[in-house]
């Protein structure tokens, strides 16, 4: 099976990366409608706080973590290695790469500033959420592979991603350490990637090095 050329999924990823560059754009010259919506998002999540509630959304972030998500990453190599899946480590972790080198590469180009008094001390700059390209990225490809793997269904595997995916930009948003248009950039950008990876991803899923003696 050819491994090698792009799908339709791929083609997808030109007019998302288009809107996030508009998208980014407007963030970065201070449209006064987005800026609007991220004070009253974040009048929203102030008035919201509450100890119980900053201990859970503290937890999701820390399963956004690039310490968390390379470690869970790690183990998913390992059964992939051992079920012989050597091109869908490869796609993988290329797909982790570039949305980390993108997000990374994003933010300086933009440099856009914290917002103030966050719950949580967090360093670098806030335009587009780190937490949730990398989250959206991952766990949209764990739920594909635990799909293919057989292990949920198509639909389980859906409901997975999306729910980490929102539980996250809602918590970055509710700990003060990026406004709504990060989180909205950052799933931009996210969808991006996985449309980039996703037809080679799908691929390599379907397909097992046979070259190693058994």
């Amino acid at each position: 099976m050819d491994l090698h050329g792009p799908g339709i999924c791929t083609w997808y990823a030109i007019p998302l990366f288009g809107i996030f560059c508009v998208f980014s754009l407007l963030v970065y010259c201070g449209v006064e409608g987005i800026e609007t919506v991220d004070s009253a998002w974040r009048d929203v999540m102030a008035s919201i706080v509450s100890a119980p509630l900053t201990d859970v959304m503290n937890l999701i972030s820390l399963i956004g973590s690039t310490a968390f998500v390379y470690s869970v990453s790690l183990i998913l190599f390992v059964h992939m290695w051992k079920s012989r899946m050597k091109e869908s480590i490869v796609t993988f972790f290329s797909m982790l790469v570039t949305a980390s080198l993108a997000v990374n590469a994003m933010k300086y180009a933009f440099r856009v500033p914290r917002p103030p008094d966050g719950l949580l001390h967090v360093n670098g700059y806030s335009y587009p959420s780190g937490h949730v390209v990398l989250t959206t990225v991952f766990y949209i490809g764990l739920a594909y592979a635990l799909y293919r793997w057989g292990r949920i269904s198509k639909v389980a595997a859906f409901l997975f991603a999306t729910f980490v995916s929102l539980a996250m930009g809602f918590s970055r948003t509710y700990l003060s350490v990026h406004y709504l248009s990060d989180v909205i950039g950052g799933y931009l950008l996210a969808l991006g990637v996985v449309a980039l990876f996703f037809s080679w991803l799908s691929r390599s899923f379907s397909w097992r090095d046979t070259s190693t003696p058994r």
